[in-house]
């Protein structure tokens, strides 16, 4: 007798509390980041959240696209100090590692973002790969343009690096 085995997806689709996880049969998963249902309140707790959250999607090789949004009016509305150590030498080294382990994660995804919100805060995470799905949104014209272009060749060297 054979026993069902449990996708990777199921083992994690309920583990972070501020991204509500879907994925299709074909493997597109989307990612819906929030703070209680509502828009993202970005804070120290979804910081260090979003370093395993990022690289647990990014080793789950059943996810083939991911797409990246928020809920509510804004994909970021605010940014609380509550959960970050801005104020000493290991709170803001803690906050510079998990920022650079988010982008690398970020980089190891295949991310559309899909910006139907309003995007003020941390763009940066939607046009990482250079794809943002409704490009009116953004806070300065073209910020898309530069930080896809500058992260897409940042990946592509890495890529080839990694061969």
């Amino acid at each position: 007798m054979r026993c069902k085995s449990v996708s990777r997806f199921d083992a994690y689709r309920e583990t972070f509390p501020n991204a509500r996880l879907t994925r299709s049969a074909t493997g597109v998963l989307e990612v819906a980041l929030h703070t209680d249902g509502g828009t993202l309140v970005f804070n120290g707790h979804t910081h260090e959240q979003f370093v395993d959250l990022f690289h647990t999607i990014g080793s789950d090789p059943d996810n083939r696209v991911v797409i990246l949004t928020g809920s509510g009016d804004a994909f970021m509305e605010s940014i609380s100090p509550d959960g970050f150590d801005f104020f000493t030498p290991q709170g803001y080294d803690k906050i510079f590692r998990e920022g650079k382990k988010i982008l690398m994660n970020l980089l190891d995804i295949d991310v559309t973002a899909s910006a139907d919100q309003q995007l003020d805060l941390h763009f940066s995470a939607g046009s990482i790969q250079g794809r943002i799905v409704d490009s009116d949104h953004l806070p300065v014209p073209g910020a898309d343009i530069f930080f896809g272009e500058m992260l897409a060749n940042l990946n592509r060297r890495l890529s080839f690096e990694r061969k």
